[in-house]
């Protein structure tokens, strides 16, 4: 995995975040500990 590439799936992944966390339906404590799990993760 190249620099260039590990931007760029962070950002998207970023973005897919924003998208979801607009969403009243996902935010739970379900979706917050995946996403923190993700954040850490990566």
């Amino acid at each position: 995995m190249t620099p260039d590439f590990a931007i760029q799936a962070f950002w998207q992944k970023n973005q897919l975040d924003e998208t979801l966390l607009r969403s009243p339906l996902v935010r739970t404590d379900y979706y917050y500990s995946r996403f923190v799990g993700v954040r850490y993760s990566f």
